[in-house]
């Protein structure tokens, strides 16, 4: 779905539900856009060399909506928000393992992660101090390699998975105008994974003779494939004029990516041999991303 049809979706959402009842000062809706500077550590890039540098080309801006409502008399709200990062080619300088490696570039394709949250409160206390709920969370996650230049290679991996979160808030007013905002997301989601990791080579021997290497994965296409992770965050948020509020803010995400009944199965055939091994390397998978963010809101 794309970003501007999500904001129009929601913003509607905000204009419908205010119609309902405007004047009641127990409803509140609030609805905005946040500019976040995310940076994302895909797992694909977690393997230690003998020296390498900092990851580099991972960060991302990315203006994202929100909206929320609070029913204070009723003691519910709900919550909309999104995260959406998308690198292109992020890479490391360094040193892989041998006694004979040269310094390099290792660059890691692309890989994307968005995220869309919906959680619905339940508000026990009207100031907002603290209060909890469950959401509903959808995690896509793409990430794909090639390289046609030495050899033919296609890598991509695709996860689409739904589960819930346990999400925890306070809201303290710090005076007037001036609130802290905590929140703590733990969250669970389940999907498939669509894995591709295909080579294709020729090679030359010592006598002059031309072969063919080649190389694929197949995996089961029934398998599962949990994300367990959190979300943080910590923002100040400042009201001004009437309805106008203006956050500064930083979040941090991290999850586990586990696949269950995976069953890869991978084949190679070189020097006229086919080779058939099984088992895979996705044991301990960690995705990690955290943002700082400016957000602005207008509040009804």
């Amino acid at each position: 779905m794309k970003l501007i049809t999500l904001i129009s979706v929601f913003f509607f959402s905000a204009s419908v539900l205010l119609a309902e009842d405007s004047n009641s000062l127990s409803k509140t809706i609030e609805y905005g856009l946040k500019a976040q500077n995310i940076t994302y550590f895909p797992y694909e890039t977690s393997t230690f060399r003998q020296s390498q540098s900092n990851l580099k080309n991972n960060k991302e801006i990315a203006y994202l909506p929100f909206v929320k409502y609070r029913n204070k008399g009723n003691k519910f709200g709900f919550d909309f928000d999104m995260i959406d990062v998308n690198l292109n080619n992020p890479y490391f300088k360094g040193v892989p393992w041998g006694n004979y490696a040269i310094p390099t570039t290792i660059s890691y394709g692309n890989a994307q992660r968005q995220e869309f949250r919906f959680n619905f409160f339940y508000l026990p206390m009207e100031n907002e101090i603290f209060y909890f709920g469950l959401g509903i969370l959808k995690i896509d996650r793409f990430y794909k390699n090639q390289n046609f230049e030495d050899y033919s290679n296609i890598y991509s991996d695709k996860i689409n998975s739904y589960g819930i979160s346990l999400p925890l808030r306070s809201k303290i007013q710090l005076y007037e105008g001036f609130e802290l905002n905590l929140g703590f997301d733990p969250y669970l989601t389940y999907g498939n994974r669509h894995y591709v990791n295909q080579r294709f080579s020729q090679v030359y021997n010592g006598d002059g003779f031309r072969g063919s290497t080649f190389y694929l994965t197949k995996t089961n296409p029934n398998n599962i494939t949990e994300i367990l992770g959190f979300q943080a965050e910590i923002s100040l948020s400042y009201k001004f004029y009437e309805n106008l509020k203006f956050y500064i803010g930083f979040s941090r995400n991290q999850s586990r990516i586990r696949s269950i009944n995976f069953d890869q199965t991978n084949y190679s055939y070189r020097n006229d041999f086919l080779y058939v091994t099984n088992g895979y390397t996705f044991e301990k998978l960690i995705d990690t991303h955290s943002s700082i963010y400016f957000g602005i809101s207008n509040t009804h």
